[in-house]
């Protein structure tokens, strides 16, 4: 993991960490130099985020969504899989090893509303259960590399996130299944061969992350 992010990353880059839930990737971030903006909705969590002690840490305790406003978090007995989506409840609720019997009130803000009071960052990481590619709905400004979980169920919503991010800059994608840190293409490739390459996963690949870089 160190190793992984070591390639991508350098003392003094920005990241967003959204989705921070209780700062496994925070920690690693700012071990590696880099300045942070965690930013996640959950209590417990930020409880674990506020015992990190870095004055390149910064702590934002909202969800991201595609607008300012109020939102439904549905806590789940397993905190990092709380979520703003219905869909992603419901479908997970199938899992009877998971429940959510607990609901908050969440303020949202957007990806945009962050640049604009925290700087653009050279790397934006998003895992927010199934609600990504409602809030890259609001991100007009290119970022270095912008990372998202994508889930076998909801498969769709990673090429929404695809497009979404095409439209913002010309984008070049690769990918890891379940927290490997090792790449599966040997180089990045179009959105448009990115996408056939989800859509033909292996039904036994339940979870991975995608990860876009800007060509400059």
């Amino acid at each position: 993991m160190r190793r992984f992010y070591s390639q991508i990353l350098e003392q003094g880059h920005l990241v967003f960490d959204c989705g921070a839930n209780h700062g496994r990737y925070t920690q690693l971030y700012l071990e590696l130099g880099t300045r942070v903006l965690a930013v996640e909705p959950h209590p417990s969590c930020l409880t674990s985020l506020k015992n990190i002690q870095s004055s390149k840490l910064s702590i934002l305790p909202v969800a991201i969504a595609d607008k300012v406003g109020t939102l439904t978090l549905m806590l789940c007995n397993e905190d990092e899989v709380s979520t703003l989506s219905t869909e992603f409840k419901e479908e997970y609720a199938k899992q009877e090893f998971l429940n959510w019997d607990t609901q908050i009130q969440v303020t949202t803000t957007t990806f945009d509303q962050l640049i604009e009071s925290h700087g653009r960052p050279h790397y934006l990481k998003i895992d927010i259960e199934g609600f990504e590619h409602i809030a890259l709905r609001a991100l007009s400004t290119s970022i270095p590399i912008i990372s998202f979980e994508f889930t076998r169920p909801f498969r769709q919503y990673a090429i929404d996130c695809i497009n979404l991010i095409s439209q913002i800059g010309n984008y070049k994608f690769n990918y890891y299944t379940f927290e490997n840190f090792e790449f599966c293409l040997e180089q990045a490739v179009p959105a448009d061969e990115m996408i056939h390459l989800i859509m033909d996963l292996d039904d036994s690949i339940l979870v991975g992350d995608i990860y876009c870089f800007l060509e400059h």
